[in-house]
């Protein structure tokens, strides 16, 4: 288990992964003892410890005149996890009463005119997943890259939490791959209502973007050498994407 990914996903950086690992070795520390144990400048140690304070899992203990430091235990996280869960859903219930008091925003300036949007990073290509569940079509074709490009963008999980969502939404998948992904649980095509094809690296080379198209919507993410995605909707270039698409279907084996 990779226990500093698993932190980043909380939210912590770097350096407050290495501050709150040092603190749990011990059972308190002051700041100039973390910068020596962690090999981190002391004004970063202690603007980590400010924001680990923050975040609910550091705390001050002890009465002395040097300020010491003390971890809450992992099981916290979980904690915090429930805390954020209950301030979401009350977030949820008051923008559901707002949004009928939000300006209506127009499709387009120009009627036909394409929408072409564009997405960075991780939290933008979790934005262009969302987007993809909301689609009012049920039938999804995409051409996917290895899966060693995309598993170094995805969160723990975060695949397999999204293609049950996905399946759950009755979204039918017609997916051309380049392998196989590590990950056991992506395999099973029939409960993730999928179809699938190959285009391996060997015959087709190395692809190092994605394309879905769903509706009248292409999204293309680009995974490498910049996190990046297009949401690009228009009738006209969703159709002309879907017979190259088909075309490549067809040349391929299952």
């Amino acid at each position: 288990m990779n226990i500093s990914a698993l932190l980043k996903q909380f939210g912590f950086t770097e350096n407050e992964v290495l501050v709150y690992l040092a603190l749990l070795s011990g059972t308190h520390f002051s700041g100039s003892e973390l910068a020596k144990k962690t090999q981190i400048k002391r004004p970063t140690v202690y603007h980590a410890l400010e924001t680990l304070q923050q975040k609910g899992i550091v705390h001050l203990t002890g009465s002395t005149r040097v300020a010491r430091y003390r971890a809450e235990p992992p099981a916290q996280l979980k904690n915090i996890i429930e805390r954020k869960q209950r301030e979401l859903s009350t977030m949820s219930k008051t923008l559901d009463k707002a949004l009928p008091f939000f300006p209506i925003q127009e499709d387009s300036v120009h009627k036909g005119m394409p929408q072409v949007e564009f997405f960075k990073g991780k939290d933008g290509i979790k934005t262009v997943a969302e987007k993809i569940l909301m689609s009012n079509s049920k039938k999804l074709y995409g051409i996917t890259p290895s899966f060693a490009v995309v598993e170094q963008f995805l969160d723990a999980g975060y695949g397999e939490t999204y293609l049950n969502e996905r399946a759950k939404r009755g979204i039918q998948t017609y997916t051309i791959w380049q392998d196989d992904p590590k990950d056991t649980s992506l395999s099973d095509h029939k409960a993730l209502n999928r179809e699938l094809r190959y285009a391996p690296v060997a015959k087709f080379g190395a692809m190092k973007s994605s394309i879905e198209i769903i509706g009248d919507t292409v999204y293309i993410i680009s995974f490498l050498p910049e996190l990046y995605g297009m949401r690009i909707k228009s009738f006209d270039f969703a159709q002309s994407q879907m017979i190259l698409w088909k075309n490549l279907w067809q040349q391929l084996d299952k």
